[in-house]
């Protein structure tokens, strides 16, 4: 069986193949598809931010490091600290120019962290999703609590922090349990369109619930109140 290709070579081939969209992040090579090289200079922008990038507009606030992505992650258009790279509140009003492929992936790792290995991962089959159970069975110390919550209450609880309009943009692959799929978000939630798809857009992917979700576990399973028959 041949190699897998490496992150930059892959990232290289999307390009090529049309990958121009991430998030909330447009990808605007500085050639057409077919010249792309490793070497191309590449411009990423906020995807309501395309037009006017794509037509020269100086109003962009300009970035030229694959390290200033990560100041544009930090806050939102509010100056409010983003905890979740993948929540929809990515701020506006920015532009930044990168030189090679090289750069582009480090750009976007800042911006969305490991986006374009879990998405070769996951073309390639290889990507293991772990339940939301499983997650909660590793937790020690003050959240080892956190498993005692309920399905039902789980499923509200993933219904308020995954929903891709106010909370979190990533595809879930994983189950509440092993016979049990999330059923309180929208269908489009969960369809990744990745092994079989073009190259377009590259998915977010949850191959397990975050911290985040963890920490609210906790939380709401010292509210269940637990009935013990007499």
């Amino acid at each position: 069986m041949p190699d897998s290709p490496s992150l930059n070579d892959f990232l290289l081939e999307a390009l090529r193949n049309g990958f121009r969209s991430i998030g909330q992040v447009a990808v605007l090579p500085s050639v057409a598809a077919a010249d792309i090289g490793a070497d191309t200079r590449f411009s990423l922008c906020h995807e309501s931010d395309r037009e006017t990038a794509s037509q020269g507009d100086t109003s962009l606030e300009p970035f030229d490091t694959p390290e200033s992505a990560r100041r544009i992650a930090l806050e939102n258009d509010a100056g409010e600290y983003r905890p979740l790279h993948s929540s929809p509140d990515l701020r506006r009003g920015w532009i930044l120019h990168l030189e090679g492929v090289q750069n582009l992936r480090l750009a976007l790792d800042f911006l969305y962290p490991a986006a374009i290995g879990m998405w070769l991962a996951h073309r390639n089959g290889s990507l293991e999703a772990h339940s939301f159970r499983d997650k909660l069975a590793r937790q020690t110390g003050m959240y080892r609590s956190a498993n005692r919550i309920s399905n039902t209450r789980a499923q509200q609880l993933l219904r308020k922090l995954c929903d891709p309009s106010s909370g979190c943009l990533k595809k879930i692959l994983w189950k509440i349990d092993p016979t049990t799929p999330v059923a309180s978000l929208p269908p489009e939630k969960f369809d990744t369109a990745t092994k079989n798809g073009d190259y377009t857009r590259c998915p977010l992917l949850c191959q397990e619930a975050c911290n985040i979700a963890v920490a609210e576990a906790r939380k709401e399973a010292r509210k269940e109140v637990i009935v013990v028959p007499g």
